[in-house]
């Protein structure tokens, strides 16, 4: 399940091709593997497939893992697809109802 805050977005036709919009955030979360917190992240933009974080302290991210809201409102299971020194774009794989 998609977080209430991005479930209305559309399709859109943007200049550097993304299907669906990207909402802008300064969200903290929780990074998770196997339910073992390894280290802490922003999220930056949020869209219905994806998010970019921020690692704070910049470290080693494995390619598949958990992200937490800090409040613990949602969970995804994401997919690491880029990596640019401290930023990382993730693909979701699985929301909180499917962990």
């Amino acid at each position: 399940m998609v977080p209430a805050l991005v479930q209305n977005l559309l399709p859109v036709v943007s200049p550097d091709r993304r299907k669906y919009k990207r909402t802008k955030l300064r969200t903290c979360a929780n990074i998770k593997l196997k339910n073992t917190l390894i280290g802490r992240c922003i999220i930056k933009d949020l869209s219905l497939t994806g998010a970019k974080i921020a690692i704070p302290e910049f470290s080693w991210i494995p390619t598949k893992f958990v992200i937490q809201s800090s409040d613990s409102e949602f969970a995804f299971e994401v997919q690491k697809v880029w990596e640019n020194g401290g930023e990382i774009g993730v693909r979701f794989l699985s929301s909180d109802r499917e962990l």
